[in-house]
């Protein structure tokens, strides 16, 4: 999110006392950033003066918030450059400006005093930091679900969340309509304007672990629950070398067979159910959900191999048949209607 500085940090979303800036930027290069590339001023403006240098822009935070308790992080995909005690030039993941040696530190307060027309001895080097991050610049969502993952093992999330890069995705938009508010922020109330709190990530979390599960997650539940039952041995085995064939028919919208063999599981799906007796297996409410669907509608029945038909009954039977996402696309008209 390229606005100004990029995440701001607060202790609290009810009464903040602490605040971390972060600003986020991209090295386009594989090599390190260097302290000078940091502090050094940008180009010359057409309003004269210069551009003030990425460290410059982020100090000045801390005098806009003058009186508040203030972090100042600059976080970037490369290492960083910087001068040992000995003056060699090492390379560091997270440097904090306020460890550097006090020579070295002046060279870096006279740098942002010049730029930001203040004096040098206003410079406060303490809780700035440089970090590299571990995000990746590609397929950030893989990286950002597996943390997810990690944070749900350690303890720190509540529940196990199911789609994890799903899940990622949706944070990031959550956050991106946050950022697109570009006003300056100054205040504690103007920050809390745009939060998004620990209880807003944990509520989003929580929605997309409530989604649906997958067809194939779905079937391989119902033929585990066959397996406990201990239905015949070689229907099963029959059944589960149909998989591929109904779970690929279930996705593909233009396929009307299916669409209505589908139908007529699912319509009379309520009644089978409502006329099952307690401690009903799954098995029998397949075997019977079959039956009265052939006796309705015996057309759309025909052709099928009763190991596809059944297949298909166990999906209907644990809620993985949505007729309605079976329709074909607005505007689209099956072969037969086109004739």
């Amino acid at each position: 999110m390229e606005v100004k500085e990029d995440v701001a940090l607060l202790d609290s979303s009810n009464s903040p006392t602490k605040v971390e800036f972060c600003q986020v930027k991209k090295n386009e290069r594989a090599v390190a950033w260097t302290l000078k590339e940091l502090h050094k001023q940008g180009q010359k403006l057409k309003v004269g003066g210069h551009e003030p240098s990425t460290l410059a822009k982020l100090y000045k935070r801390r005098h806009e918030f003058l009186g508040h308790p203030t972090k100042l992080k600059f976080v970037s995909n490369t290492s960083f450059k910087v001068p040992a005690e000995d003056e060699r030039t090492v390379n560091s993941h997270v440097t904090n400006l306020g460890d550097l040696t006090p020579k070295q530190q002046n060279v870096i307060k006279e740098a942002l005093a010049s730029q930001l027309g203040i004096s040098a001895s206003e410079v406060n080097l303490d809780e700035f930091s440089l970090q590299r991050t571990n995000l990746p610049l590609g397929e950030q969502e893989v990286f950002v679900g597996g943390m997810l993952s990690q944070l749900y093992e350690e303890g720190h999330i509540p529940f196990q969340v199911a789609q994890p890069t799903v899940a990622a995705r949706i944070l990031a938009s959550e956050l991106q309509t946050r950022a697109s508010r570009t006003n300056y922020a100054r205040t504690y109330d103007e920050l809390k304007e745009r939060l998004f709190t620990r209880s807003d990530a944990l509520r989003t979390l929580t929605l997309t672990s409530q989604a649906k599960p997958t067809l194939n997650v779905l079937f391989d539940e119902a033929i585990e629950r066959l397996n406990i039952e201990q239905y015949d041995f070689m229907s099963i085995k029959r059944m589960k070398a149909e998989r591929i064939n109904v779970l690929a028919d279930a996705v593909d919208r233009s396929n009307m067979l299916f669409r209505n063999l589908a139908a007529a599981l699912v319509n009379a799906r309520e009644s089978t159910l409502n006329a099952a007796s307690q401690g009903t297996t799954l098995g029998a409410l397949m075997e019977t959900l079959v039956s009265n669907a052939k006796q309705i509608t015996p057309s759309e029945f025909v052709g099928r191999s009763p190991d596809y038909v059944n297949s298909l009954a166990l999906l209907v039977l644990n809620d993985g048949i949505d007729i309605d996402v079976c329709t074909p696309e607005a505007g689209k008209k099956s072969e037969e209607e086109q004739q």
